[in-house]
């Protein structure tokens, strides 16, 4: 088996385009060859991890990309507010989550609630990460970009 790359070897992610999608009765998401693909590739993961954007649309990250992301950051054991709010946010809103053999990604009932989704999605390429946005919001959102 061939082994991974060092982080500074890595690709970087690049995930781009939007594919519409459903939210299934068992609460799964197909996610689109394109993106898995791209995620393996560059990632080395099957495991996501979901974090909620202050814009309330939900992001998924490859887990060891996010873990890299967030272990640059330098923690202390003595906290401010401003410290708190961060690790309340990228550590205790977060959720593990993993496809199965069919590329779907099981969404937790919190995720559903918290972001407003609806039975039709649309998943959007940002970059390092994939933008799980409710069909109509992403249309208004598109519309307004101009």
């Amino acid at each position: 088996m061939e082994s991974n790359p060092s982080s500074d070897e890595q690709k970087k992610l690049f995930l781009i385009g939007e594919y519409d999608a459903l939210l299934d009765d068992k609460n799964r998401i197909l996610v689109c060859a394109a993106f898995r693909n791209e995620i393996l590739e560059c990632a080395y993961d099957s495991s996501l991890i979901c974090r909620i954007a202050k814009n309330r649309v939900a992001r998924l990250y490859p887990s060891r990309y996010y873990r890299q992301m967030i272990a640059k950051r330098e923690l202390s054991l003595v906290t401010d507010e401003e410290e708190e709010k961060f690790l309340d946010q990228y550590y205790g809103t977060v959720f593990p989550l993993n496809w199965d053999s069919q590329g779907r990604v099981g969404i937790h009932e919190k995720i559903i609630k918290r972001t407003s989704l609806g039975r039709e999605l649309t998943l959007v390429g940002s970059g390092d990460y994939v933008a799980v946005w409710n069909r109509e919001e992403w249309e208004r959102r598109v519309q307004a970009l101009g």
